[in-house]
């Protein structure tokens, strides 16, 4: 397999990827639910969650060191 491939080979490649997963017959059930989804679905629902408490943990950072920050210039 060539290792460099065009930029139009590589979206045909996920295109083609995309393609595959919208199509998943693969489903899975949720921790204490009783009904069957796309376990692509639940797959994506977990990514965003992940995204969100990254993001919160970002924050949390640079608040705790803009506080470190303030802290130092009081002593």
């Amino acid at each position: 397999m060539n290792s460099h491939l065009s930029n139009e080979e590589l979206l045909a490649r996920i295109e083609g990827l995309e393609a595959k997963v919208a199509q998943s017959r693969l489903m899975m059930r949720r921790p204490g639910h009783d009904e069957y989804e796309k376990l692509v679905d639940i797959v994506c629902d977990h990514e965003e969650r992940l995204l969100k408490e990254e993001e919160e943990l970002q924050k949390c950072a640079e608040t705790v060191s803009e506080l470190s920050e303030n802290e130092d210039a009081n002593w």
